[in-house]
Order: C-alpha cells, then sequence, then structure tokens
C-alpha cells in the first residue's frame, strides 16, 4: 500500500490473509500481459491508438464546465465528448486543468513512498531465491521512519525481491533467472516541503548515482549473507533502474510516489478524488490516486466504475448487466453484482459481543 505497517489503518492486514487463503494472481508472461489484452480488446471494438503523443492540456468549453478534447503538445487539438485521463490524478489536475483550490489541496496530501526499483536479468539461476522474497531491516522501525517521516533511502533498506522466471518460464531463458527488486524510499520533496527537512535531493544526478549504488550494493550484501548465494554481482548482466526522479520525469507520476496517494484514513472510500470530475461535464479518472484505490485489480475495478459512468451519461446499456436483451445467462461470474443482506450473521455475532462487553462493564461498574 506504499504505507509504514506502523501507520497504515488495521483492516488492511487482511491483505495477509487474502494472499495466503485465495494465493496471488500472476498473468503468464509478465503484468504487461494485462496491457496488451486491453490494447487488443480496443482494436478489435475500433479503438485507435496514438502513442509518444504528449498531452499539455485538457480542452474546455467557454464556460469552463465542460470538457471538449484535449490539446497536444505540438498544439494539435482533438475534438472529444468524452475526455478519460488515466495520468496521475495529481498530475493532471496540476499540469493539465486550470489551477484550483481543490487541485492546490490534492498536493499537500499524504502521498505513497517512492522506490528505487532494479531489474535485473542474470547469466545463470540463483536457486537459493524463491518466486517471492521479503528482506526485512534488522531495525524494522527506524528503517519505515526513514522512509515516511526523513523521506529518504533508509541505512538499512527493507526490500521485496521476485523471480518471476521461477514459476513463468517464458520471463527468462533456459537456464537463467529474472529478478525485479523494490526497495521502498522517500518520495520527491518540492522546495517548500525541503525546508527544514532531510530528505531527497531531486537536483543532484551524483546523489542519485550514490543512492541507487548503495541500495544495489545494500541488496547483493542482504542476499548473500541471509540466503548463502554466491556473486551476485558476477551473474549480473543486464540491469535496468527506475528512480523516484525517473519515475515522476517519464511516468508523470507526482514526487515520484509509485502508488499515488497514500491509503490512509482520509484518503480512502469517499475521502479519495473521484473518477468523475465534479464540476466539469465529460470528464473523467482512472489510476491509483482515483477511487476506489492503487494496485492492479483496484485499478481495473475503478476503470469498471468509470465505463458505467460514461455508459449513464449517454443512456447506454452495462454489457455486464446482460440488459439489452442478451439477459443474465451472458454475465460472467466475475462480473455479477453480488449484494449482500444489510447484516450478515458475522455482522449480528458482533453486534451481540460488543453489547455483552458493555453490559458487563455497566455491571462492574454497578
Amino acid at each position: 500500500m506504499g504505507m509504514s505497517p506502523f501507520d497504515a489503518p488495521g483492516t488492511y492486514s487482511l491483505l495477509q490473509y487474502t494472499e495466503l487463503a485465495e494465493g496471488v494472481w500472476y498473468p503468464k508472461g509478465g503484468f504487461h500481459k494485462i496491457v496488451a489484452a486491453l490494447v487488443q480488446i480496443g482494436e478489435r471494438l475500433g479503438v485507435k491508438y496514438r502513442l509518444s503523443t504528449p498531452i499539455s492540456s485538457v480542452k474546455l468549453d467557454s464556460t469552463g464546465k465542460r470538457a471538449t478534447g484535449v490539446t497536444l503538445q505540438n498544439g494539435e487539438t482533438i475534438s472529444a465528448e468524452v475526455v478519460i485521463i488515466n495520468a496521475d490524478l495529481v498530475y493532471a489536475y496540476t499540469n493539465l486543468l486550470p489551477q484550483t483550490s481543490y487541485s492546490r489541496s490534492l498536493q499537500k496530501r499524504s502521498t505513497s513512498c517512492s522506490s528505487i526499483s532494479f531489474y535485473w536479468a542474470m547469466d545463470r539461476k540463483i536457486p537459493e531465491l524463491t518466486t517471492h522474497n521479503i528482506f526485512l531491516a534488522e531495525h524494522y522501525r527506524e528503517s519505515f521512519d526513514d522512509i515516511f517521516k526523513q523521506q529518504r533511502i533508509p541505512k538499512e533498506p527493507s526490500f521485496y525481491l521476485n523471480v518471476p522466471s521461477r514459476t513463468d518460464p517464458t520471463a527468462a531463458p533456459e537456464g537463467k533467472d529474472t529478478i525485479a527488486v523494490l526497495v521502498p524510499v522517500g518520495h520527491l520533496l518540492d522546495e517548500n516541503q525541503g525546508i527544514g527537512r532531510k530528505g531527497l535531493d531531486v537536483h543532484s544526478k551524483q546523489d542519485w548515482d550514490a543512492m541507487v549504488s548503495r541500495a544495489r550494493q545494500t541488496v547483493f550484501a542482504t542476499v548473500e549473507a541471509r540466503t548463502g548465494a554466491r556473486d551476485l554481482q558476477g551473474a549480473l548482466v543486464k540491469e535496468l533502474v527506475n528512480t523516484p526522479q525517473s519515475w515522476q520525469d517519464v511516468f508523470n507520476l507526482d514526487k515520484g510516489a509509485i502508488l499515488g496517494l497514500s491509503h490512509s484514513f482520509f484518503n480512502v472510500l469517499c475521502f479519495r478524488p473521484k473518477t468523475k470530475h465534479a464540476s466539469i461535464e465529460g470528464l473523467h479518472f482512472v489510476g491509483a490516486s482515483a477511487h476506489p484505490g492503487t494496485g492492479v485489480p483496484i485499478v481495473l475495478a475503478g476503470a469498471k466504475l468509470t465505463s458505467e459512468q460514461v455508459l449513464e451519461s449517454f443512456g447506454m446499456a452495462k454489457p455486464w448487466d446482460g440488459e439489452g436483451g442478451k439477459g443474465k445467462k451472458g454475465v460472467r461470474e466475475i462480473d455479477r453484482v453480488h449484494t449482500l443482506p444489510l447484516l450478515s450473521n458475522v455482522h449480528i455475532a458482533v453486534l451481540v459481543l460488543m453489547f455483552a462487553i458493555v453490559y458487563l462493564c455497566i455491571s462492574m461498574e454497578l
């Protein structure tokens, strides 16, 4: 979730249960296969994609209350009845739309952490590693305080290491491994936030090189010390790296925050930015910082909500509802809307327990 476990709402601990009980889904060939599948669906339905086409602003009508298209960085304008923004939401409000008090307030909200991420091609298998590997710092709390309170790389970072080739043979040539490493670090600080605080120096390339080198050596040393693996540096034949600066510069992630806005209490549910703009008609959002939140499955759920809003604005039926004469038989189970009773047995049991505790407390006082 991109948060310190010491500050995150306790309900997120349920994620551990779902992962252990239900497992973790992985698309064979890597997560970009999901993007490729969505592209294929769009092309089959007549969608035309224009890649490497930067947008400078969203076009509004004379009242400023309706989106009418976009203006590209080369000056070209494209008219549209609906504009859906899947760029980082805070970036979009700050750079693609007129500045408002709401857009300025978004910049002040707490955000998730950033990361130094390594993508390694190894010339041999590393048998000491499994598919999912988590290495926690000895000084656990201090390392998270460095990330989330000081916005910097911890002296002793915790990190996650994934070996997709362990379960997906298409991820690496036979007899070799691919490894992805995520080292959480603080997000970037703007000039105002940086006053009086220690943080990441976004102006010095030398600092970034030093941070990346330090993170790489820490990962190698930690893995070798704890697993018995040998000479990881010597097995490395190709490396790609993302830093907080590249997350911001290449992917337009505000402050380089890899998971968007924080998932603290006042950044989720009704407090999270909505998928439909509050005052501009025909303008919608989808992505990690929009409702309902971050993560591939959750963002896809948000995309479905946005699709429903667009269809409703045109008075069109939602195909997954089985309307338009197709009937419910054509709806897949995963797309069905499941409704629960107002009070389930679990809810009733919890209420009874609460009343019993209150009754006992009152009885003891009397």
